[in-house]
């Protein structure tokens, strides 16, 4: 699967790690770092997410739970993610390494 070239252009004229808000507006991250995290932000509780690895991603929860993110492929698939209310929720990194995630809030 490929991604939209729109999609590719976007994330290429953003300075840093921001988070789509808006349903349908994919942005990619580049997690370098088991410490950094990218807030999942969005208006309704539901992302789709795309892991183009090769690093393996952990969805963490303000509620201190973790969850397996989208596994890392060359060809992701789109992975679902939906959260509770009143929870809010970040990427990482699982271990050392890097990956490029995509996140598309509402979709």
């Amino acid at each position: 699967m490929r991604l939209p070239l729109r999609l590719a252009l976007l994330t290429l004229a953003l300075p840093g790690p921001l988070a789509a808000q808006e349903p349908g507006e994919c942005i990619g991250h580049d997690l370098k770092s088991p410490d950094q995290r990218i807030q999942l932000l969005a208006p309704t509780h539901t992302w789709t997410l795309y892991n183009l690895g090769p690093g393996q991603v952990v969805i963490h929860a303000s509620s201190g739970q973790s969850l397996p993110g989208p596994a890392p492929s060359s060809e992701p698939q789109p992975s679902p993610f939906r959260g509770e209310t009143g929870t809010s929720y970040a990427l990482s990194l699982d271990g050392p390494g890097l990956t490029i995630v995509y996140i598309c809030p509402g979709t």
